[in-house]
């Protein structure tokens, strides 16, 4: 199912609607913040740390280069959207079973 917090932008690009919750104890998937897809990243909002943090944290969970998670927005907000390069199919059945 394509909702709200994901947009199929092609068979290898999926972008995700984020809802980041930073300095937490342990980064996660935590399920749904409104429209959005809530993590926690457990580094501090300070010079950006949590962006990286973020953009290691989807390629740790996917396997996936880091050159393959891209902040298009959001760098300075709790709101962001990753754009995911890659099997998308596969990137949006995973999130679905974490937030499910």
């Amino acid at each position: 199912m394509v909702n709200d917090k994901f947009q199929l932008k092609s068979a290898n690009e999926l972008i995700v609607e984020l809802y980041v919750q930073p300095g937490a104890k342990v980064s996660q998937v935590i399920g749904c913040h409104g429209e959005r897809l809530k993590i926690k990243i457990s580094s501090p909002p300070v010079d950006g740390k949590a962006n990286q943090e973020v953009i290691d944290f989807f390629a740790k969970l996917f396997d996936i280069a880091r050159r393959d998670v891209e902040l298009i927005s959001g760098e300075k907000s709790r709101n962001k959207r990753v754009l995911l390069r890659g099997d998308a199919q596969v990137f949006m059945d995973t999130l679905q079973k974490l937030i499910a």
